[in-house]
């Protein structure tokens, strides 16, 4: 069953000022991190969903950093323009890795992107942006709505995770993994009909996460890559 939250490490509230926009978060720096990792949810989803705080405590126990994010403000959680707009949920998400690059708190950690659902389609927008930049990136989801083309400036190794009524991924997670020219690899999840929001769902996507980013982010030989 899923835990609320990690008891074994401090979280710390995050607020950034993007554009007149505050963006909220929830830091927490384990000691001795060896990278961290950036979460975006479904979009319009909290930062506190159950599935996120599960996959965020596993990654603290294995020594990753995580700063769980929320793109919108509450009040546009309201507008359907502003959950429809990618340039601006990447551009947000752009300003928090730039805070994360240049904090006291997090400075010099390799940095990951974990994305679900709508959250999946803009860390690989992010991705196609910053190139090399960042080390490793999660995606979990079945539809996609990006620019493919772009898809080709991803450089991170990048792990798609995909979810499957029937033991097979749909024709949009197959489109993603093969314009990807990075170091790639899919797992599809069968005879799961259940969402993200099932803990079931979490208890399988933590740990595959936890096992790329430890190989991909911070260079620990990993037995499931």
């Amino acid at each position: 069953m899923i835990q609320n939250a990690n008891p074994y490490f401090p979280e710390v509230p995050f607020r950034l000022l993007v554009k007149g926009d505050v963006i909220s978060g929830i830091l927490c720096v384990p000691r001795g991190a060896k990278g961290i990792v950036i979460l975006v949810n479904g979009i319009g989803e909290s930062r506190r969903t159950l599935p996120l705080q599960f996959i965020a405590s596993t990654l603290q126990k294995a020594e990753i950093a995580t700063l769980a994010v929320d793109l919108l403000t509450e009040e546009e959680l309201m507008s359907a323009d502003s959950c429809s707009n990618d340039d601006l949920l990447v551009d947000r998400l752009l300003s928090v890795i730039h805070w994360v690059w240049e904090s006291d708190q997090t400075t010099g950690l390799p940095i990951g992107l974990f994305g679900a659902d709508r959250g999946a389609a803009v860390v690989l927008q992010t991705g196609c942006r910053l190139g090399e930049e960042f080390k490793a990136i999660v995606a979990f989801g079945e539809n996609y709505d990006l620019d493919f083309r772009e898809l080709h400036m991803i450089k991170a190794p990048t792990l798609l995770i995909v979810p499957s009524s029937d033991g097979a991924p749909g024709e949009p997670a197959h489109h993603v993994f093969r314009e990807l020219c990075c170091i790639k690899k899919m797992e599809v999840i069968p005879e799961t009909s259940f969402l993200y929001n099932h803990e079931r769902a979490s208890e399988i996507i933590a740990p595959l996460s936890t096992c790329w980013f430890h190989a991909h982010l911070c260079h620990v030989e990993a037995a499931c890559v």
